[in-house]
Protein backbone atom coordinates (compact mmCIF):
# COMPACT_ATOMS: atom_id res chain seq x y z
CA UNK A 1 0.00 0.00 0.00
CA UNK A 2 1.17 3.47 -1.37
CA UNK A 3 0.89 6.42 0.98
CA UNK A 4 0.37 9.87 -0.30
CA UNK A 5 0.87 12.75 1.31
CA UNK A 6 -2.19 15.02 2.15
CA UNK A 7 -1.79 18.59 1.01
CA UNK A 8 -5.01 20.65 1.79
CA UNK A 9 -4.14 23.76 -0.15
CA UNK A 10 -4.22 21.76 -3.17
CA UNK A 11 -7.11 20.44 -2.08
CA UNK A 12 -8.94 23.64 -1.57
CA UNK A 13 -7.29 25.01 -5.01
CA UNK A 14 -9.30 22.26 -7.26
CA UNK A 15 -12.21 23.05 -5.45
CA UNK A 16 -11.55 26.55 -6.41
CA UNK A 17 -10.56 25.57 -9.97
CA UNK A 18 -13.77 23.28 -10.18
CA UNK A 19 -16.17 26.27 -9.00
CA UNK A 20 -14.38 28.50 -11.59
CA UNK A 21 -15.12 26.16 -14.67
CA UNK A 22 -18.67 25.29 -13.51
CA UNK A 23 -19.52 29.68 -12.90
CA UNK A 24 -17.84 30.05 -16.29
CA UNK A 25 -19.89 27.07 -18.04
CA UNK A 26 -23.25 28.91 -16.47
CA UNK A 27 -22.02 32.65 -17.63
CA UNK A 28 -21.14 31.11 -21.22
CA UNK A 29 -24.17 29.24 -21.67
CA UNK A 30 -26.73 31.25 -19.79
CA UNK A 31 -25.67 34.94 -19.97
CA UNK A 32 -24.02 35.56 -23.52
CA UNK A 33 -26.95 37.65 -24.58
CA UNK A 34 -30.74 37.94 -23.66
CA UNK A 35 -33.60 37.54 -25.59
CA UNK A 36 -34.88 35.85 -28.23
CA UNK A 37 -32.07 36.52 -30.72
CA UNK A 38 -29.52 35.42 -28.88
CA UNK A 39 -31.03 31.70 -27.93
CA UNK A 40 -28.42 29.75 -29.77
CA UNK A 41 -25.55 31.95 -28.17
CA UNK A 42 -22.65 29.45 -26.77
CA UNK A 43 -19.47 31.22 -26.46
CA UNK A 44 -18.57 35.11 -26.13
CA UNK A 45 -15.38 36.48 -28.20
CA UNK A 46 -12.90 38.06 -26.41
CA UNK A 47 -12.59 41.60 -27.24
CA UNK A 48 -10.37 44.41 -26.97
CA UNK A 49 -11.34 48.43 -27.04
CA UNK A 50 -9.26 50.63 -28.25
CA UNK A 51 -9.64 54.51 -28.71
CA UNK A 52 -7.05 57.18 -30.57
CA UNK A 53 -8.16 60.72 -31.70
CA UNK A 54 -9.80 59.79 -34.94
CA UNK A 55 -11.74 56.81 -34.07
CA UNK A 56 -12.77 53.74 -31.61
CA UNK A 57 -11.21 50.15 -32.35
CA UNK A 58 -13.06 46.86 -31.72
CA UNK A 59 -10.85 43.82 -31.75
CA UNK A 60 -12.40 40.27 -31.29
CA UNK A 61 -10.73 36.91 -31.48
CA UNK A 62 -12.34 34.76 -33.75
CA UNK A 63 -9.87 31.72 -34.70
CA UNK A 64 -11.54 28.76 -36.32
CA UNK A 65 -14.47 31.07 -37.16
CA UNK A 66 -14.98 31.88 -41.30
CA UNK A 67 -15.21 35.49 -42.68
CA UNK A 68 -18.48 34.48 -44.39
CA UNK A 69 -20.10 33.50 -40.82
CA UNK A 70 -19.93 36.29 -39.11
CA UNK A 71 -22.64 39.59 -39.58
CA UNK A 72 -22.44 42.95 -37.93
CA UNK A 73 -25.40 45.01 -37.59
CA UNK A 74 -25.78 48.68 -36.49
CA UNK A 75 -28.96 50.06 -35.06
CA UNK A 76 -30.36 52.51 -32.27
CA UNK A 77 -26.51 53.16 -31.43
CA UNK A 78 -26.16 49.41 -30.76
CA UNK A 79 -23.10 47.81 -32.74
CA UNK A 80 -23.87 43.79 -32.85
CA UNK A 81 -21.44 40.63 -33.99
CA UNK A 82 -22.98 37.32 -34.61
CA UNK A 83 -21.81 34.50 -35.83
CA UNK A 84 -20.89 30.88 -35.82
CA UNK A 85 -17.85 28.29 -35.05
CA UNK A 86 -18.71 25.23 -36.87
CA UNK A 87 -17.73 21.66 -35.27
CA UNK A 88 -14.78 20.13 -37.52
CA UNK A 89 -16.01 16.97 -37.88
CA UNK A 90 -12.55 14.86 -37.89
CA UNK A 91 -12.12 11.42 -37.97
CA UNK A 92 -9.85 10.24 -34.55
CA UNK A 93 -8.52 6.88 -34.35
CA UNK A 94 -7.70 7.21 -30.42
CA UNK A 95 -8.68 8.38 -27.63
CA UNK A 96 -10.24 11.79 -27.11
CA UNK A 97 -9.44 12.85 -23.52
CA UNK A 98 -10.40 16.60 -23.36
CA UNK A 99 -12.16 19.36 -25.55
CA UNK A 100 -11.59 22.61 -24.45
CA UNK A 101 -12.55 24.65 -27.50
CA UNK A 102 -16.69 25.76 -27.98
CA UNK A 103 -18.43 25.84 -31.20
CA UNK A 104 -21.79 27.10 -32.02
CA UNK A 105 -23.22 30.69 -31.89
CA UNK A 106 -21.86 33.81 -30.55
CA UNK A 107 -22.91 37.45 -30.00
CA UNK A 108 -21.44 40.71 -29.07
CA UNK A 109 -23.10 43.74 -28.27
CA UNK A 110 -22.00 47.54 -27.87
CA UNK A 111 -23.22 50.77 -27.33
CA UNK A 112 -21.68 52.92 -29.23
CA UNK A 113 -21.08 56.55 -28.00
CA UNK A 114 -23.63 59.27 -30.46
CA UNK A 115 -20.71 61.44 -32.14
CA UNK A 116 -19.54 59.11 -34.09
CA UNK A 117 -20.04 58.51 -38.76
CA UNK A 118 -22.30 55.47 -38.80
CA UNK A 119 -21.74 55.60 -42.17
CA UNK A 120 -17.65 55.31 -42.37
CA UNK A 121 -17.58 52.25 -39.59
CA UNK A 122 -15.45 49.49 -41.89
CA UNK A 123 -14.57 45.60 -40.67
CA UNK A 124 -11.78 44.00 -41.51
CA UNK A 125 -11.05 40.07 -40.89
CA UNK A 126 -7.32 38.77 -40.71
CA UNK A 127 -5.90 35.43 -39.23
CA UNK A 128 -8.68 35.12 -36.93
CA UNK A 129 -9.36 38.72 -35.69
CA UNK A 130 -11.99 40.80 -36.38
CA UNK A 131 -11.03 44.47 -36.24
CA UNK A 132 -13.98 47.02 -36.50
CA UNK A 133 -13.16 50.59 -36.74
CA UNK A 134 -15.31 53.31 -35.90
CA UNK A 135 -14.42 56.86 -36.57
CA UNK A 136 -15.51 59.73 -34.60
CA UNK A 137 -17.66 62.87 -35.81
CA UNK A 138 -16.11 65.87 -35.55
CA UNK A 139 -17.29 67.72 -32.42
CA UNK A 140 -18.67 71.15 -32.47
CA UNK A 141 -15.58 73.57 -32.12
CA UNK A 142 -16.42 76.40 -29.56
CA UNK A 143 -16.85 79.62 -31.50
CA UNK A 144 -15.01 82.96 -30.24
CA UNK A 145 -17.35 85.38 -30.14
CA UNK A 146 -15.65 89.38 -30.59
CA UNK A 147 -16.51 91.82 -28.48
CA UNK A 148 -17.10 95.05 -30.41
Amino acid sequence: MTLVKWYPAREMAKIGNDFDSVFKFINDRLFSGSGEENENVLWTPATDILENEKSYLLKLDLPGVEKDNVKISFKDGTLTITGERKNESEERDGKCFRIERTFGGFSRSFTLPELIKEDKISATFSNGTLTIEIPKAEEAKPIEIKIQ
